[in-house]
């Protein structure tokens, strides 16, 4: 992809170049071109083609060393680079045009002085050209650089926030099958496994993608709540509603985990009965998840509910679906809820 833009980029600067040279030819033809000599049979003819000569070489001096060499490292140093280039550039196009003319007079010399500020001026012409389109260029070229820059670094961030999710997970899902195999033996422990082993299953070869079937996000979540159930299935009632299938509604990958996480960490009190309720629908291509638990009153003052995942899945959201989601938690009469919609 980056070699295309790179490729697309030189044609549209080298078309650029020859519809400014083509530009000049025509208005060179027409006689309206600023840089023609003054009126004089004897310099006319030979002065413009001198003239038209070194312009291009005064452009590509400019366009290929004295702009991209200095501008960028000191203003001075270029504003002066480019007087100095072109005065003595100037020079060189009189005596050119002196060299060549033979019969030249005492009128004629008069003529050369007005006729070097022509010249010069030509040559400010030309030079400002190259400027401008030199510095087009390298702006597009580095607004370029910096949207890839900013691309890497969010994949990186992504992958990085991804790998943040699967340690933690894994330590809550051992913690779910070592109760469990206290708990109800060697076959509900193999029933944790087996789910457990489609979960990672889904984690390594599903989540690499960019989005997702929300059918398989769903399926991943029926399996995740099933272990859990494993060990809290006496402490916790649970209510999951859902829309599916939903054909055709992609999302991205483990997202939605991280709130159905926080309910079994932070809404499960020993010695009581908790609820957990969850829901998952979608409208016209929009998904809308809510999951609400019980919290201690003390859980609350002490810290918010969710902790580093809950962050975690703000900054991924921010990430992923920027002005695309609205992620909004309440706790009201110690019933924590979190409502995400995505768009």
């Amino acid at each position: 992809m980056v070699k295309y833009k790179l490729n697309f980029l030189l044609a549209g600067e080298i078309f650029i170049h020859l519809l400014f040279w083509l530009a000049l030819l025509w208005l060179n033809a027409q006689n309206q071109v600023f840089f023609i000599a003054i009126e004089s049979d004897v310099l006319n003819l030979n002065e413009n083609k001198i003239t038209n000569y070194t312009g291009v070489f005064t452009f590509y001096w400019f366009y290929l060393l004295v702009i991209p060499k200095s501008i960028n490292r000191s203003m001075i140093a270029f504003l002066a680079l480019s007087l100095l280039s072109l005065v003595l550039i100037t020079k060189l196009d009189n005596m050119l045009f002196v060299y060549t003319v033979s019969n030249s007079n005492s009128e004629s010399y008069i003529q050369l002085d007005i006729m070097y500020w022509i010249n010069f001026l030509s040559h400010c012409f030309f030079a400002f050209s190259a400027l401008l389109i030199q510095r087009c260029f390298t702006q597009i070229k580095q607004s370029w650089h910096i949207k890839e820059q900013k691309t890497d670094q969010t994949k990186t961030e992504l992958a990085l926030l991804k790998q943040q999710i699967h340690p933690h997970f894994l330590f809550n899902v051992l913690n779910s099958l070592f109760s469990s195999s206290y708990q109800y033996g060697d076959d509900k422990t193999a029933e944790g496994i087996g789910q457990l082993s489609d979960l990672l299953r889904y984690m390594l070869y599903e989540t690499s993608s960019d989005r997702v079937p929300l059918n398989n996000e769903l399926n991943y979540l029926n399996d995740y709540i099933k272990l859990q159930m494993l060990r809290f299935s006496e402490d916790v009632e649970l209510k999951f509603s859902n829309s599916a299938p939903f054909n055709d509604i992609e999302i991205a990958p483990m997202l939605l985990i991280t709130l159905v996480e926080n309910a079994f960490k932070h809404g499960v009190m020993p010695e009581c009965k908790n609820i957990i309720k969850i829901s998952l629908t979608c409208e016209k291509q929009n998904i809308f998840f809510t999951v609400s638990n019980i919290v201690k009153p003390s859980t609350c003052k002490e810290k918010p509910v969710g902790g580093v995942g809950l962050v975690n899945l703000k900054r991924r959201l921010m990430l992923l679906y920027d002005n695309k989601h609205e992620l909004t938690t309440t706790i009201k009469n110690n019933i924590f809820t979190a409502e995400l919609v995505l768009r």
